[in-house]
Protein backbone atom coordinates (compact mmCIF):
# COMPACT_ATOMS: atom_id res chain seq x y z
CA UNK A 1 0.00 0.00 0.00
CA UNK A 2 2.83 2.39 0.88
CA UNK A 3 4.47 1.70 -2.48
CA UNK A 4 1.23 2.54 -4.27
CA UNK A 5 0.88 5.80 -2.35
CA UNK A 6 4.53 6.65 -3.04
CA UNK A 7 4.06 5.87 -6.73
CA UNK A 8 0.96 8.09 -6.94
CA UNK A 9 2.76 10.95 -5.18
CA UNK A 10 5.73 10.71 -7.54
CA UNK A 11 3.42 10.87 -10.56
CA UNK A 12 1.74 13.97 -9.10
CA UNK A 13 5.12 15.67 -8.50
CA UNK A 14 6.35 14.87 -12.02
CA UNK A 15 3.09 16.14 -13.52
CA UNK A 16 3.31 19.36 -11.50
CA UNK A 17 6.88 19.95 -12.65
CA UNK A 18 5.99 19.30 -16.28
CA UNK A 19 2.97 21.61 -16.11
CA UNK A 20 4.82 24.46 -14.41
CA UNK A 21 5.37 27.18 -16.99
CA UNK A 22 8.85 28.71 -17.26
CA UNK A 23 9.08 32.32 -16.13
CA UNK A 24 11.59 34.99 -17.08
CA UNK A 25 12.54 38.30 -15.53
CA UNK A 26 11.44 40.65 -18.29
CA UNK A 27 13.52 43.82 -17.91
CA UNK A 28 16.31 45.81 -19.49
CA UNK A 29 19.58 43.97 -19.04
CA UNK A 30 22.09 46.30 -20.68
CA UNK A 31 25.85 46.62 -20.39
CA UNK A 32 28.37 49.30 -21.35
CA UNK A 33 29.14 49.11 -25.06
CA UNK A 34 25.67 47.94 -26.13
CA UNK A 35 24.38 49.99 -29.07
CA UNK A 36 20.92 49.88 -30.65
CA UNK A 37 19.52 51.82 -33.59
CA UNK A 38 15.74 51.97 -33.27
CA UNK A 39 13.28 53.58 -35.69
CA UNK A 40 9.96 54.98 -34.50
CA UNK A 41 7.41 56.01 -37.11
CA UNK A 42 4.11 57.66 -36.22
CA UNK A 43 1.39 58.15 -38.81
CA UNK A 44 -1.70 60.14 -37.89
CA UNK A 45 -5.02 60.95 -39.49
CA UNK A 46 -6.83 63.78 -37.69
CA UNK A 47 -10.37 64.87 -38.56
CA UNK A 48 -11.71 68.06 -36.97
CA UNK A 49 -14.94 69.97 -37.48
CA UNK A 50 -14.77 73.78 -37.33
CA UNK A 51 -17.96 75.79 -37.88
CA UNK A 52 -19.63 72.89 -39.71
CA UNK A 53 -16.60 72.45 -41.95
CA UNK A 54 -14.61 69.20 -41.75
CA UNK A 55 -10.84 69.49 -41.99
CA UNK A 56 -8.53 66.51 -42.37
CA UNK A 57 -4.84 66.44 -41.51
CA UNK A 58 -2.46 63.58 -42.28
CA UNK A 59 1.08 63.56 -40.94
CA UNK A 60 4.00 61.20 -40.49
CA UNK A 61 7.02 61.51 -38.21
CA UNK A 62 10.04 59.20 -38.45
CA UNK A 63 12.99 59.17 -36.06
CA UNK A 64 16.03 56.90 -36.14
CA UNK A 65 17.79 56.98 -32.77
CA UNK A 66 21.15 55.49 -31.87
CA UNK A 67 21.21 54.41 -28.21
CA UNK A 68 24.70 53.81 -26.79
CA UNK A 69 25.03 52.42 -23.27
CA UNK A 70 28.01 54.09 -21.59
CA UNK A 71 27.63 52.92 -17.98
CA UNK A 72 25.48 50.88 -15.64
CA UNK A 73 25.15 50.81 -11.86
CA UNK A 74 24.73 47.76 -9.65
CA UNK A 75 21.07 48.75 -9.28
CA UNK A 76 20.57 48.35 -13.04
CA UNK A 77 20.41 52.05 -13.91
CA UNK A 78 21.89 52.56 -17.38
CA UNK A 79 23.48 55.74 -18.67
CA UNK A 80 22.59 56.08 -22.35
CA UNK A 81 23.62 58.54 -25.04
CA UNK A 82 20.79 58.89 -27.55
CA UNK A 83 21.61 60.47 -30.93
CA UNK A 84 19.10 61.57 -33.57
CA UNK A 85 20.49 59.93 -36.73
CA UNK A 86 17.64 60.48 -39.21
CA UNK A 87 14.45 62.52 -38.96
CA UNK A 88 11.48 62.80 -41.30
CA UNK A 89 8.31 64.90 -41.08
CA UNK A 90 5.55 65.20 -43.68
CA UNK A 91 2.09 66.73 -43.58
CA UNK A 92 -0.95 67.02 -45.82
CA UNK A 93 -3.74 69.30 -44.66
CA UNK A 94 -5.76 72.48 -45.06
CA UNK A 95 -2.64 74.63 -44.64
CA UNK A 96 -0.70 72.92 -47.40
CA UNK A 97 1.56 69.97 -48.08
CA UNK A 98 5.24 69.52 -47.30
CA UNK A 99 7.77 66.76 -46.79
CA UNK A 100 11.14 66.74 -45.06
CA UNK A 101 13.56 63.79 -45.00
CA UNK A 102 16.99 64.39 -43.52
CA UNK A 103 18.49 61.41 -45.36
CA UNK A 104 17.70 63.03 -48.73
CA UNK A 105 19.80 66.14 -47.88
CA UNK A 106 17.12 68.63 -48.98
CA UNK A 107 18.31 72.04 -50.14
CA UNK A 108 15.42 73.79 -48.41
CA UNK A 109 13.73 72.85 -45.14
CA UNK A 110 10.01 73.69 -44.77
CA UNK A 111 9.35 76.16 -41.95
CA UNK A 112 7.20 73.66 -40.03
CA UNK A 113 10.01 71.07 -40.19
CA UNK A 114 12.91 73.30 -39.11
CA UNK A 115 12.70 72.14 -35.52
CA UNK A 116 12.96 68.52 -36.66
CA UNK A 117 15.90 69.31 -38.97
CA UNK A 118 17.94 70.73 -36.09
CA UNK A 119 17.69 67.39 -34.24
CA UNK A 120 19.83 65.51 -36.77
CA UNK A 121 23.21 64.68 -35.26
CA UNK A 122 22.27 66.06 -31.83
CA UNK A 123 22.55 63.88 -28.73
CA UNK A 124 20.87 63.78 -25.34
CA UNK A 125 21.85 61.88 -22.22
CA UNK A 126 19.48 59.64 -20.30
CA UNK A 127 19.48 57.53 -17.19
CA UNK A 128 17.08 54.60 -17.45
CA UNK A 129 16.05 51.97 -14.92
CA UNK A 130 15.80 48.25 -15.66
CA UNK A 131 12.02 48.73 -15.94
CA UNK A 132 12.39 51.31 -18.72
CA UNK A 133 11.72 54.35 -16.54
CA UNK A 134 13.54 57.50 -17.65
CA UNK A 135 15.03 58.95 -14.48
CA UNK A 136 16.96 61.91 -15.93
CA UNK A 137 17.51 63.67 -19.26
CA UNK A 138 20.33 66.07 -20.15
CA UNK A 139 21.17 68.09 -23.24
CA UNK A 140 17.63 69.24 -24.07
CA UNK A 141 18.22 72.93 -23.34
CA UNK A 142 21.12 73.05 -25.80
CA UNK A 143 18.93 71.58 -28.54
CA UNK A 144 16.11 74.09 -27.87
CA UNK A 145 18.65 76.95 -28.00
CA UNK A 146 19.96 75.65 -31.36
CA UNK A 147 16.41 75.55 -32.71
CA UNK A 148 15.81 79.18 -31.75
CA UNK A 149 19.14 80.30 -33.20
CA UNK A 150 18.38 78.55 -36.49
CA UNK A 151 15.22 80.56 -37.19
CA UNK A 152 15.49 82.08 -40.64
CA UNK A 153 13.51 85.15 -39.65
CA UNK A 154 13.67 87.97 -37.14
CA UNK A 155 11.04 87.68 -34.43
CA UNK A 156 10.04 89.88 -31.54
CA UNK A 157 10.41 88.78 -27.93
CA UNK A 158 6.78 87.68 -27.61
CA UNK A 159 6.94 85.50 -30.74
CA UNK A 160 10.28 84.07 -29.64
CA UNK A 161 8.83 83.13 -26.26
CA UNK A 162 5.88 81.44 -27.98
CA UNK A 163 8.20 79.50 -30.31
CA UNK A 164 10.38 78.46 -27.39
CA UNK A 165 7.30 77.17 -25.57
CA UNK A 166 6.19 75.23 -28.66
CA UNK A 167 9.67 73.73 -29.17
CA UNK A 168 9.78 72.60 -25.55
CA UNK A 169 6.32 71.08 -25.92
CA UNK A 170 7.38 69.13 -29.04
CA UNK A 171 10.99 68.28 -28.21
CA UNK A 172 11.57 69.03 -24.53
CA UNK A 173 12.21 66.75 -21.57
CA UNK A 174 8.55 65.80 -21.17
CA UNK A 175 8.30 64.89 -24.85
CA UNK A 176 11.44 62.72 -24.59
CA UNK A 177 10.08 60.98 -21.50
CA UNK A 178 6.77 60.30 -23.21
CA UNK A 179 8.37 58.97 -26.40
CA UNK A 180 10.49 56.60 -24.33
CA UNK A 181 7.40 55.56 -22.37
CA UNK A 182 5.73 54.57 -25.64
CA UNK A 183 8.70 52.28 -26.29
CA UNK A 184 9.49 50.91 -22.84
CA UNK A 185 6.63 51.37 -20.35
CA UNK A 186 5.72 47.69 -20.24
CA UNK A 187 8.20 45.81 -18.05
CA UNK A 188 6.46 43.82 -15.26
CA UNK A 189 7.44 44.06 -11.61
CA UNK A 190 8.03 40.29 -11.23
CA UNK A 191 8.96 37.30 -13.45
CA UNK A 192 6.27 36.28 -15.92
CA UNK A 193 5.50 33.35 -18.20
CA UNK A 194 3.38 32.71 -21.28
CA UNK A 195 -0.24 33.58 -20.53
CA UNK A 196 0.56 36.00 -17.70
CA UNK A 197 -0.85 39.56 -17.79
CA UNK A 198 0.09 42.80 -16.06
CA UNK A 199 -0.82 46.47 -16.27
CA UNK A 200 0.84 49.83 -16.74
CA UNK A 201 -0.57 53.36 -16.65
CA UNK A 202 1.21 56.24 -18.38
CA UNK A 203 0.18 59.91 -18.33
CA UNK A 204 0.97 62.06 -21.38
CA UNK A 205 1.08 65.84 -21.04
CA UNK A 206 2.51 66.93 -24.40
CA UNK A 207 0.69 66.90 -27.72
CA UNK A 208 -2.81 65.71 -26.84
CA UNK A 209 -2.88 65.13 -23.05
CA UNK A 210 -4.14 61.64 -22.26
CA UNK A 211 -3.84 58.68 -19.92
CA UNK A 212 -3.15 55.26 -21.42
CA UNK A 213 -4.15 52.39 -19.14
CA UNK A 214 -2.53 49.36 -20.78
CA UNK A 215 -2.79 45.62 -20.20
CA UNK A 216 0.08 43.45 -21.45
CA UNK A 217 -0.04 39.69 -21.95
CA UNK A 218 2.88 37.43 -22.80
CA UNK A 219 1.71 35.32 -25.73
CA UNK A 220 4.91 33.52 -26.67
CA UNK A 221 8.65 33.07 -26.37
CA UNK A 222 10.65 31.58 -29.24
CA UNK A 223 14.17 31.88 -30.67
CA UNK A 224 15.18 34.38 -28.01
CA UNK A 225 12.21 36.67 -28.68
CA UNK A 226 9.34 37.46 -26.30
CA UNK A 227 5.98 38.44 -27.80
CA UNK A 228 3.48 40.62 -25.96
CA UNK A 229 -0.13 41.48 -26.76
CA UNK A 230 -1.31 45.00 -25.84
CA UNK A 231 -4.82 46.25 -25.13
CA UNK A 232 -5.34 49.72 -23.68
CA UNK A 233 -7.94 52.31 -22.77
CA UNK A 234 -7.37 56.00 -23.52
CA UNK A 235 -8.86 58.61 -21.20
CA UNK A 236 -8.36 62.38 -20.91
CA UNK A 237 -5.56 63.57 -18.66
CA UNK A 238 -7.58 65.93 -16.50
CA UNK A 239 -4.47 67.24 -14.76
CA UNK A 240 -2.92 68.36 -18.07
CA UNK A 241 -5.82 69.35 -20.29
CA UNK A 242 -4.51 72.78 -21.26
CA UNK A 243 -1.99 73.15 -24.06
CA UNK A 244 -1.16 76.72 -25.04
CA UNK A 245 -0.65 76.98 -28.79
CA UNK A 246 -0.48 80.32 -30.62
CA UNK A 247 -1.75 82.00 -27.45
CA UNK A 248 -4.87 79.80 -27.30
CA UNK A 249 -5.87 77.49 -24.46
CA UNK A 250 -6.99 74.03 -25.58
CA UNK A 251 -8.93 71.64 -23.32
CA UNK A 252 -9.02 68.05 -24.60
CA UNK A 253 -11.75 65.55 -23.71
CA UNK A 254 -10.97 62.35 -25.59
CA UNK A 255 -11.67 58.62 -25.16
CA UNK A 256 -10.57 55.59 -27.14
CA UNK A 257 -8.42 52.48 -27.39
CA UNK A 258 -4.89 51.39 -28.18
CA UNK A 259 -4.04 47.85 -29.29
CA UNK A 260 -1.02 46.14 -30.75
CA UNK A 261 1.94 43.80 -30.33
CA UNK A 262 5.48 44.15 -28.99
CA UNK A 263 8.46 41.83 -29.48
CA UNK A 264 11.47 41.97 -27.13
CA UNK A 265 14.89 40.39 -27.04
CA UNK A 266 14.80 37.92 -24.14
CA UNK A 267 18.41 38.59 -23.07
CA UNK A 268 18.82 42.37 -23.30
CA UNK A 269 15.10 43.17 -22.90
CA UNK A 270 15.44 45.72 -25.73
CA UNK A 271 12.59 46.34 -28.13
CA UNK A 272 12.96 44.33 -31.36
CA UNK A 273 9.78 45.50 -33.06
CA UNK A 274 6.25 46.55 -32.30
CA UNK A 275 3.13 48.24 -33.55
CA UNK A 276 0.46 50.16 -31.64
CA UNK A 277 -2.80 51.37 -33.18
CA UNK A 278 -4.65 54.21 -31.45
CA UNK A 279 -8.21 55.28 -32.18
CA UNK A 280 -9.89 57.97 -30.11
CA UNK A 281 -12.44 60.72 -30.47
CA UNK A 282 -13.96 63.53 -28.47
CA UNK A 283 -13.63 67.28 -28.58
CA UNK A 284 -11.24 70.11 -27.96
CA UNK A 285 -12.45 73.34 -26.37
CA UNK A 286 -10.50 76.34 -27.66
CA UNK A 287 -10.50 79.59 -25.72
CA UNK A 288 -8.59 82.85 -25.83
CA UNK A 289 -7.23 84.22 -22.55
CA UNK A 290 -8.39 87.66 -23.72
CA UNK A 291 -11.97 86.49 -24.43
CA UNK A 292 -12.68 83.25 -22.52
CA UNK A 293 -16.43 83.62 -23.12
CA UNK A 294 -15.88 83.16 -26.87
CA UNK A 295 -14.84 79.53 -26.69
CA UNK A 296 -15.38 76.92 -29.41
CA UNK A 297 -16.00 73.19 -29.01
CA UNK A 298 -14.44 71.32 -31.92
CA UNK A 299 -15.29 67.63 -32.44
CA UNK A 300 -12.29 65.55 -33.44
CA UNK A 301 -11.26 61.99 -34.25
CA UNK A 302 -7.69 60.69 -34.37
CA UNK A 303 -6.30 57.46 -35.78
CA UNK A 304 -2.61 56.76 -35.20
CA UNK A 305 -0.24 53.91 -35.97
CA UNK A 306 3.08 53.81 -34.13
CA UNK A 307 5.68 51.31 -35.32
CA UNK A 308 9.02 50.46 -33.70
CA UNK A 309 11.86 48.57 -35.36
CA UNK A 310 15.41 48.02 -34.14
CA UNK A 311 17.38 48.17 -37.36
CA UNK A 312 20.87 47.82 -35.92
CA UNK A 313 22.45 46.14 -32.89
CA UNK A 314 26.02 46.09 -31.60
CA UNK A 315 26.90 44.27 -28.38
Amino acid sequence: MKRIVYFVLMIAVIAAVQCAKPEISLQLNLKPGDTFITRMTTTQQITQTVQNMTNELAQEITMDMRYEVTAQTEEGISTIQATYERVGFSQVGPFGTFEYRSWESPEEVPLAAQGFAILVGKSIGMKMSSRGEVMAVTGIDEIIDAMLESLEMTVDDQTRAMLESNFKRQFGESAVNENMSRMFAFYPEKPVGVGDSWGSTVKFATGIPMIIDAQYRMVGIKDGKVSLDVKSKIEPNKDERITQIMGMDMYYDIHGTQEGTIVLDSLSGWLVEGQLVQNFDGSVKVTSPQAPEESMDLPMTVSSTITFTTIGVSE
